[in-house]
């Protein structure tokens, strides 16, 4: 004789959001999206598409340290000019805030969508330097060397800028009220990624071919092994030193690649292949934003996949 649940199946669960570990084939309602889920485990996880930016624009500010759910892009261009447009994501959609104080583009950011910091950039580069607060940006001391096309990594109080443009090989490290200059790169070089902390930190990419990888300890690089991918510029990256993610790129590539601490594997790509992205979230929960071509375009990667089926 037929159970219950075989005739009348099991009900699916109301979420307020995803849960942390679900399981090959669970079903559950997310109440923030409004969107019922289906999860499908994979090693290699699996990009979906997310709410559209209100803006459309590229070589924005982003930050590694941000999340899925809690994303963060300022500033950037929609082709012209250059603005200082602030959208912050909730997982579903974005909304504007607050305008930087100083428009820019091809500039470093870090930390959280409550407590981020913004600084470089532009054409000729600037020092210029700004704290965001969740609804309000406002200066703070400038880098102690101007330039643009440069990467950032850690939070708000505690921050890398690491090469770019004037000096390839320079970083400097934030401590919440002033810039200090800290160990040069091993290859100097501009476009680069960032991610990770201020004192275990990872540069991805930049410069020619495009594939160098060095890690950060809090006092001096060390080079590692080299992403599969050449990125000359305008990767997207998510995660830490030994969890991290980089994906997109100059020229535009869809792929994406996980970093374990020493060895890089090849993930599930993009729809759509791009660079000069925003960006952040974890390893196997991130974001990718805008972008060139200039798109207003959000994917969101999970492992496991998420599909949305309503």
């Amino acid at each position: 004789m037929s159970s219950y649940n075989e005739i009348k199946g099991l009900k699916i669960k109301y979420l307020s959001g995803n849960p942390s570990n679900p399981e090959d084939g669970q079903v559950w309602y997310n109440s923030s999206t409004a969107k019922i889920v289906v999860a499908g485990v994979t090693g290699d996880g699996g990009w979906s598409s997310g709410g559209n930016l209100n803006t459309a624009r590229r070589n924005m500010g982003a930050s590694a340290s941000t999340t899925q759910t809690a994303g963060l892009v300022f500033g950037g261009t929609p082709g012209a000019p250059i603005v200082g447009l602030t959208e912050e994501y909730n997982g579903s959609s974005w909304s504007e805030s607050g305008d930087m104080a100083t428009t820019r583009r091809d500039f470093g950011g870090a930390g959280t969508q409550t407590a981020a910091l913004a600084f470089g950039g532009n054409t000729p580069a600037t020092v210029n330097t700004e704290t965001y607060d969740g609804s309000t940006w406002s200066e703070v001391n400038n880098l102690n060397t101007g330039r643009n096309s440069l990467a950032g990594a850690g939070l708000q109080s505690a921050a890398l800028a690491i090469g770019g443009s004037v000096s390839p090989a320079a970083v400097e490290s934030y401590n919440g009220s002033t810039w200090s200059e800290v160990g040069d790169l091993n290859t100097g070089r501009a476009g680069l990624g960032g991610l990770g902390t201020q004192t275990a930190a990872l540069a991805v990419g930049g410069g020619s071919p495009g594939n160098a990888v060095e890690e950060w300890n809090g006092s001096s690089w060390t080079a590692a092994n080299t992403t599969s991918t050449n990125r000359a510029e305008g990767t997207g990256e998510a995660g830490t030193q030994t969890a991290g993610l980089v994906y997109g790129g100059a020229p535009n590539t869809a792929a994406t690649e996980a970093y374990d601490g020493t060895t890089w594997s090849n993930k599930s790509s993009m729809s759509t292949a791009r660079s000069e992205i925003g960006f952040g979230g974890s390893q196997s929960a991130a974001l990718a934003v805008g972008g060139n071509p200039t798109t207003a375009a959000t994917e969101e990667f999970n492992i496991p996949i998420l599909r949305n089926i309503t």
